[in-house]
């Protein structure tokens, strides 16, 4: 399920405090209302994820910004390539326009724009101090250098200077790598009379044909691909960084639920035990085994973070822990994710995902050689190897090794071989690789 001439389109989340103007904004821009519910038309309020196509390969999805549906907005804002922030001229920087960006920092989006909207509403001087007190925030996270653009959707000032950053920003954004394991996270549901059952969400990696079957993850059920259509066009094939709705035979539409995967056979699989490396943010530290809601793709789940080697993990601070989950889940190799306090609801953290599927103990002779080895900041060469010399002589198979590092099969063994890494058991063989 690798890409071979993968098309590059781009997915814009939006971020912001409730009533700055974003689904108006994504509405001037793309001609379409992303509040689809009724109870959002009738309230005027944004309430769960709303999606809308523009031209040059560009997707909107746009988040609500009440800090009641903030689990909402973290599921939006997984797998986009960048950020429209909107921050409303009148009001200014607010409590969600913090926590929103600083959702986006900890899931790593380091591009975008910032949109200053409505305008008309505020005067030249008190303008200025909003967009000093916007430069300040964006200096503590990942979008230091995002542009910041003043513009206002019903005089339409500044609607056209938007359109060009937004096409430039696209382009200047590189295909995402095709050489991964087909992954999609479902952020909706529904089904379509004389069709059955469409799931939509992002392609976070690989590539998805009508007619393939794939797997819908933690509940390890085998769907067909009926049909896929993207920007509201049919397919044949989808593949890293669209978006994707996905017609899936087999089941029903109750049977799948935001939060749940399809995934490529073989690679992902249901567990309640990662090992991750999780940063501590706020104003407070992060207790060990402190019982925690944990954003991983689209879903949210409930568990413990047992920390390596402390009580206590402080802002500004990072270490090793495991992430032991209430309820089966799945998750893949460095992907991040948010952590938010269990009650009452705050983002206090996040990190980045060492080993999806663990085989030994966290404070094991293993983990303690290995788990360093596995962050992002190092080769692909010394993830493998750390792989293999932490698995059971009898577990380093390319079945094993696939799960661990997220990698297909036939990918997998390319790595292997390139970085001349012996002593992995072939897959449905007693032979050895020796390279």
């Amino acid at each position: 399920m690798t890409v071979t001439n993968p098309q590059h389109r781009l997915v814009i989340g939006t971020a912001g405090h409730i009533d700055h103007g974003k689904s108006t904004l994504v509405r001037v821009l793309t001609g379409t209302d992303p509040d689809r519910l009724p109870e959002e038309q009738a309230r005027g309020m944004t309430i769960d994820l709303g999606f809308a196509f523009w031209e040059h390969g560009i997707a909107f999805v746009d988040v609500p910004g009440h800090e009641r549906f903030v689990k909402n907005m973290v599921a939006g804002a997984t797998g986009i390539d960048a950020a429209l922030l909107v921050v409303a001229a009148d009001d200014g920087v607010m409590p969600q326009t913090r926590e929103h960006y600083a959702i986006l920092s900890l899931l790593g989006v380091h591009r975008g724009i910032v949109a200053i909207t409505k305008t008309s509403l505020a005067d030249p001087v008190w303008l200025e101090m909003v967009i000093d007190d916007v430069r300040t925030m964006l200096a503590r996270g990942t979008l230091s250098d995002a542009s910041i653009l003043s513009v206002d959707s019903l005089t339409q000032q500044g609607i056209p200077e938007l359109r060009i950053a937004l096409q430039q920003l696209a382009e200047s954004i590189p295909a995402k790598s095709s050489s991964v394991a087909f992954s999609l996270a479902v952020d909706r549901v529904f089904t379509k009379p004389g069709f059955g059952a469409v799931v939509t969400g992002t392609v976070s990696g690989g590539e998805l044909k009508v007619g393939d079957t794939i797997e819908i993850q933690p509940k390890n059920l085998t769907v067909r691909v009926r049909g896929i259509q993207s920007q509201n066009i049919a397919r044949e094939r989808v593949g890293s960084g669209e978006r994707a709705a996905i017609n899936i035979t087999g089941i029903d539409r109750d049977s799948v639920e935001r939060g749940d995967r399809l995934c490529e056979p073989g690679v992902f699989t249901a567990t309640t035990e990662i090992d991750v490396q999780v940063s501590a943010m706020g104003d407070e530290p992060i207790k060990h085994r402190s019982r925690v809601r944990f954003h991983s793709g689209t879903a949210e789940i409930i568990g413990r973070l047992d920390f390596l080697n402390q009580t206590f993990l402080q802002p500004g601070e990072s270490t090793f822990a495991r992430f032991q989950a209430e309820t089966p889940f799945v998750t893949q190799f460095h992907e991040r994710f948010v952590i938010r306090r269990y009650s009452p609801a705050g983002t206090i953290g996040g990190g980045i995902v060492l080993n999806p599927n663990p085989l030994h103990r966290l404070r094991s002779s293993e983990n303690i050689e290995w788990l360093p080895l596995r962050l992002p900041t190092l080769k692909q060469s010394q993830y493998l190897q750390a792989a293999v010399a932490e698995t059971e002589p009898s577990a380093a198979t390319i079945a094993r090794l696939s799960i661990a590092l997220s990698l297909p099969k036939a990918v997998l063994l390319q790595h292997i071989i390139q970085a001349k890494i012996e002593n992995v058991l072939l897959e449905g063989e007693t032979r050895v690789l020796r390279v």
